[in-house]
């Protein structure tokens, strides 16, 4: 071994430094969207070639459906920090709202 995280470690990495920071926003919204993130490397860890592919398949439309979000939510603010620290850091702004019904969709609160 060279030393080189595998690219399971690395992805797992990646997920944990997001979940980190989603955590960091203050708003319950990102905190539960970074738990959901931070469970998916759990999930796949278990996965063998025994699991049934309704697992796999579940943990797939999970990986689909947190991309959708982040990647929505991406392209709606651009690459402005400013309006980025507004949106995240305001439980009633647009983006907030369009997360917290995003996961209405698939956690019960």
């Amino acid at each position: 071994m060279n030393g080189n995280p595998s690219p399971f470690e690395h992805w797992n990495w990646e997920l944990a430094s997001i979940n980190s920071t989603l955590k960091k926003t203050g708003n319950m919204h990102f905190k539960m969207l970074g738990d959901l993130i931070n469970h998916i490397p759990n999930q796949v860890s278990v996965l063998n070639e025994n699991s049934r592919d309704e697992e796999k398949e579940m943990i797939k439309n999970r990986i689909l459906f947190l991309n959708q979000i982040l990647s929505e939510i991406e392209t709606d603010l651009d690459e402005d920090p400013m309006l980025w620290y507004q949106e995240i850091s305001n439980v009633n702004s647009k983006t907030s709202k369009f997360v917290e019904e995003q996961l209405k969709t698939v956690v019960n609160y």
